[in-house]
């Protein structure tokens, strides 16, 4: 039996549960939100919960980690490996971030990255498995962003608040995990302005700065752009590499002498691979200058070059002349013009359709 280990990230620290951990836990049992989400029904006392957290660091079919920051010992929730089968090499995963405070900060993705590290790469695990409920679909999607296979149903397996609910059972195994962390990861790509690189933490105000201004705001889909919701988009590109299938992606657009956020650019494959649609937001004060010209171009010429595309398509609304030029000067033709096609800001509104084919893609 192994010790059992802390597990030191870039952002937060595992170490594993005890005894001291048995208040901030009970509390955390009262959020019903979480409760919810897990179909948790059962209620359970402080005794009960002290119990819990003095037993698991002696048990040896499970590994119970807190989630807390480096320097503090602060419980912020857990993540666990349990129901161990040695024999078989398999286990059952599950986390819970503890208070709203703590959540959307990345540490769900971040803690559950380091434990299927630990899980594949120290104990030699082949199999590690999940259940989650039907009705969180974010959940869901976060579970494949790690590379969780949806494999079956459990149809009305929960009764909740007068209502059946079905659970999914997901599943990674090790292979494709160690695979995926072997495949080259994305940095970044260079013009002779620009860096086309990764979203990061301290992207987070200029980001929000110029999603909201009112002129670049008008034709996108949002209508308010807060930290909460720019956060949850720094913290969902970095669980998942670019160019891959049926899988978006938001790059930060960068000057390259001073690496300052001037812009961010959408990526979104289809399953297949092989079709993209693009996306782009710039700060007003770096238009006119051709930058966004520059980066489009980099990001199309490397998908279409390095990762084999078929075609690269973008939409628009009719109105958005700025987006349209755009699109054409990069070598996109207009293909559709879709008539009251999306109900946008109270309105039914346009959409314009262009794309270039590998075929004619030249720059």
């Amino acid at each position: 039996m192994l010790e059992k280990p802390t597990l030191k990230g870039k952002t937060i620290v595992l170490r594993p549960i005890g005894p001291e951990d048995a208040q901030a836990m009970f509390e955390s049992l009262s959020d019903e939100e979480a409760k919810r989400l897990t179909g948790t029904q059962e209620s359970f006392t402080l005794e009960q919960v002290q119990a819990f957290c003095t037993r698991v660091p002696t048990e040896d079919d499970r590994y119970d980690f807190a989630i807390t920051l480096p320097g503090e010992n602060r419980y912020r929730g857990e993540v666990v490996l349990n129901e161990i089968d040695w024999e078989n090499r398999s286990s059952s995963f599950r986390i819970a971030i503890s208070g709203a405070e703590n959540r959307e900060k990345g540490y769900g993705s971040e803690a559950t990255e380091l434990v299927l590290e630990f899980g594949f790469k120290t104990l030699n695990l082949h199999r590690i498995e999940l259940e989650v409920y039907d009705f969180n679909p974010r959940a869901r999607h976060v579970y494949k962003k790690h590379g969780f296979l949806e494999e079956g149903i459990r149809r009305d397996a929960l009764l909740l608040e007068g209502k059946f609910q079905s659970a999914i059972t997901m599943s990674i195994l090790q292979p494709d995990f160690l695979a995926k962390q072997t495949r080259q990861k994305f940095e970044a790509l260079e013009t002779e302005r620009l860096r086309i690189r990764r979203l990061r933490n301290d992207d987070l105000e200029p980001l929000v700065a110029y999603r909201n201004l009112p002129e670049v705001a008008w034709m996108q889909l949002w209508q308010d752009y807060d930290s909460e919701r720019a956060r949850a988009l720094i913290n969902g590109c970095k669980v998942v590499e670019p160019f891959s299938a049926n899988d978006s992606f938001q790059f930060a657009v960068a000057l390259k002498d001073s690496d300052k956020l001037i812009g961010d650019l959408y990526f979104k494959l289809d399953e297949a691979g092989k079709q993209a649609e693009i996306g782009y937001t710039f700060d007003p004060k770096f238009q006119g200058q051709g930058l966004a010209t520059e980066a489009l171009k980099a990001l199309m010429d490397h998908a279409f070059k390095k990762h084999d595309l078929h075609r690269i398509y973008g939409i628009t609304d009719p109105r958005n002349l700025p987006s349209i030029n755009l699109m054409k000067r990069v070598g996109m033709q207009q293909e559709a013009h879709l008539r009251k096609n999306l109900w946008f800001k109270s309105d039914w509104a346009d959409d314009v359709i262009f794309a270039v084919l590998e075929k004619e893609w030249a720059i």
